[in-house]
């Protein structure tokens, strides 16, 4: 389980966090972005849209068959969520010793 705690959908089957990897708390994430100029009353709308389609039992449910649960990150802490997403993700490219050619 890549998450910091432990699936409902699979409770028996350790974390990599358990399993001594304190630092791969890596959930599946989905995102949308947009330009950092689009205008306030669209990004609300947006936002607003997202929001019903995240709290709906349709997305949930069809999330479920992954076996996905859904993780909301409101938009004040994304910022805070991608930084800490780009942080593990380059150090574990480090780690690996992974080269561009």
């Amino acid at each position: 389980m890549t998450t910091g705690q432990r699936s409902r959908f699979s409770p028996d089957i350790p974390t990599l966090v358990e399993s001594g990897f304190p630092s791969l708390d890596a959930p599946t994430w989905f995102g949308v972005v947009v330009r950092t100029a689009t205008p306030a009353p669209i990004l609300a709308r947006l936002r607003g849209e997202f929001n019903l389609v995240i709290a709906s039992e349709d997305y949930s449910k069809a999330l479920e068959k992954s076996a996905m649960e859904v993780l909301p990150v409101p938009p004040d802490a994304a910022d805070q969520f991608l930084a800490k997403e780009r942080k593990l993700w380059s150090d574990a490219v480090q780690v690996t010793g992974v080269a561009l050619d």
